[in-house]
């Protein structure tokens, strides 16, 4: 998923279940930020007191993402959350869609919501979580589970101008003129994707699970299975389960309660499923998710407005401790919980969770 769910469409749902918009944005912008922290960081004050991090994502491109240990620390635990699902090891490895282990973190993390970084936790899981709904059918292990035959890739889009958009997402780094031989030029550039890394996730399909709106098909390469998807509705279902686990939330941490309380998610599941339908390019999708909270469509209130997300910015926030001495403002800053809640989850899930599971990657 985008910035679009992942941030604008967490805290959506965050305020339709009843959170009050400072803690809705705290949990969004973490659940976002799984993604911005690409890069380790090392901060360190004039009193001894120091940060050291470790990523949470790797971008587009980066070697480490074919490093195996990467694949343990990182792709893993926070985008391709295993399923424990079939019989050998690569089949248990693969992202199932609200699995049951993803359920057990929920519950695990749920009670740990009363500590210092409870929100910031809440957002961890909001990313882990959602991204069960996009990434399933694929691992965060390189793996011949991953590999799809390029040429099956079709998409359904009526309008010419967006089905173009979406198919050039596959082919980005290649020329475009190309029209005589798309199937070969697709399977072509999937193969590449695949090799480039190394089998991992869902690169062999470039952002296709990420986009909401799309209907699209492809054939696995290992047993020819063909796997079709409408993500709108694997998007729906992915809405309501993060409203739910927020409506969870809330019952144990009611002091995060907007006065003017929330919605059902049956009275706004029309109003979801029409943003999760638009056919535009991130930013037009973030729009809809803020028209729709504007209008009053997700919360009791209308003219509710989603902040804008701001990218780097809890970077540049913990950069500004650097060789400072407010060691106090450095421990109780959001992008500093937001690491101790990372850490709680990565330990959790790859030394407790997954062991407990029958799966051992660490």
């Amino acid at each position: 998923m985008k910035q679009d769910m992942h941030y604008y469409g967490t805290f959506a749902m965050a305020r339709a279940a009843g959170i009050e918009a400072g803690s809705a944005q705290i949990i969004a912008s973490a659940a976002q930020y799984v993604d911005e922290a690409a890069k380790p960081l090392s901060i360190e004050l004039k009193d001894g007191n120091s940060l050291v991090t470790f990523p949470t994502a790797h971008h587009m491109g980066d070697v480490k993402n074919i490093e195996i240990n990467d694949q343990r620390q990182v792709w893993v635990p926070f985008h391709f959350l295993p399923g424990g699902e079939g019989t050998s090891f690569s089949e248990r490895m693969v992202c199932r869609k609200d699995s049951e282990i993803s359920q057990k973190m929920i519950n695990h993390h749920l009670e740990h919501t009363d500590c210092l970084f409870g929100r910031e936790l809440m957002g961890v899981a909001a990313h882990v979580y959602a991204d069960t709904f996009a990434h399933y059918g694929f691992s965060g292990y390189s793996s011949r589970q991953n590999r799809v035959h390029g040429e099956s890739i079709e998409v359904d889009i009526e309008d010419p101008a967006v089905k173009t958009g979406v198919l050039d997402k596959l082919t980005s780094f290649f020329s475009h003129n190309d029209t005589l031989y798309p199937n070969y030029r697709r399977k072509f550039i999937s193969d590449a994707a695949e090799n480039l890394s190394g089998g991992l996730g869902h690169g062999a399909v470039a952002t296709y699970p990420d986009l909401p709106f799309l209907w699209w098909c492809f054939d696995y390469e290992g047993n020819g299975e063909t796997s079709g998807r409408k993500n709108d509705e694997t998007f729906l279902e992915g809405c309501r389960a993060l409203h739910k686990m927020f409506s969870d939330y809330l019952t144990r941490m009611p002091q995060y309660k907007d006065p003017a309380g929330g919605k059902d998610f049956a009275d706004i599941e029309e109003a979801v499923q029409k943003v999760l339908s638009v056919q535009e390019d991130t930013k037009g999708r973030i729009e809809a998710w803020r028209v729709a909270m504007w209008r009053g469509e997700l919360t009791p209130l209308a003219k509710q407005d989603i902040p804008e997300y701001k990218e780097e910015g809890w970077t540049e926030d913990l950069m500004k401790f650097h060789e400072g001495s407010d060691s106090v403002g450095l421990l109780n800053s959001s992008p500093y919980r937001f690491y101790q809640a990372a850490n709680l989850h990565r330990n959790y899930v790859l030394r407790q969770l997954l062991p407990d599971n029958d799966l051992s990657v660490i």
